[in-house]
């Protein structure tokens, strides 16, 4: 039965040899499809989820309420740092767990840490040119945040009309 089974293994893989297969070769792409779905117009999908570190680039940054901060070092309350990841200011850091779009901005979900204590919350980012609004949500009755963008010291002291 043994030497049954290698033969028959043989003349399976050359049976399968003749068979035509309906895969383009990787140097040809792929017909286009014709069907009556796939030229359908396909729907905007609205708002959408990113995950952590997937953030948007308007409101990715450096950012200081006075231009006067923007310089690092130059005094204690300097500019905070917003990556896809997290949220870097003077003596915190929040973690951005998730970020939702909305029509006009983003929000946010964070785990802060300050001074050894550790929060959760929320916050609605809205970029328009060099400006970016913070509204903290589980903050209520506080007004937004306002931040210029930390480019050079020049381009963030020319957009604060100084």
């Amino acid at each position: 039965m043994k030497p049954f089974l290698p033969a028959l293994c043989a003349v399976l893989g050359l049976a399968a040899c003749g068979q035509q297969a309906d895969v383009n070769p990787p140097t040809e792409p792929a017909a286009a499809l014709t069907t009556p779905e796939a030229l359908q117009p396909v729907e905007n999908a609205g708002p959408s989820v990113s995950l952590p570190g997937t953030g948007p680039s308007s409101f990715v940054g450096r950012w200081a309420a006075d231009p006067r901060q923007c310089p690092d070092g130059q005094i204690p309350d300097q500019a905070v740092a917003i990556t896809p990841y997290a949220f870097q200011g003077y003596e915190n850091r929040c973690d951005l767990l998730r970020i939702d779009e909305l029509p006009g901005g983003y929000e946010v979900a964070l785990r802060c840490q300050s001074e050894g204590r550790v929060t959760q919350e929320r916050a609605r980012f809205a970029s328009t040119g060099p400006t970016l609004d913070i509204l903290w949500l589980d903050r209520p009755g506080r007004p937004a945040t306002k931040l210029l963008r930390c480019t050079t010291l020049a381009d963030t002291t020319k957009a604060a009309g100084g």
